[in-house]
């Protein structure tokens, strides 16, 4: 039975820093989609398929990695960019 348990704990540890690699790659992806959308916010073209194809990933990938990290759509995320961009050029600008 030492055995047993022996493996289910190298198990158990194996799993665990799969999880943990994941986490950091997922992260590490979320990252790089915020860049992508803060520096091209103002592009007509941005949405989840063109940051998936600047990425070299699927766009259903990288929408269902950014939602479980940051818990909203990519596409709401481009909205807020650009909303906090149009207020801030707003409250800067001479009226």
């Amino acid at each position: 039975m030492a055995w047993g348990k022996y493996l289910l704990s190298i198990y158990t540890s194996f799993c665990s820093e799969n999880l943990q690699h994941f986490d950091n790659k997922a992260e590490a992806l979320v990252e790089k989609i915020r860049q992508c959308i803060l520096q091209q916010y103002e592009n007509a073209d941005l949405n989840v398929a063109w940051i998936a194809r600047q990425l070299n990933y699927t766009p259903n990938y990288i929408s269902r990695v950014f939602c479980e990290q940051t818990g909203i759509p990519i596409s709401a995320c481009i909205i807020q960019m650009r909303m906090d961009k149009a207020i801030e050029l707003l409250c800067h600008s001479e009226m």
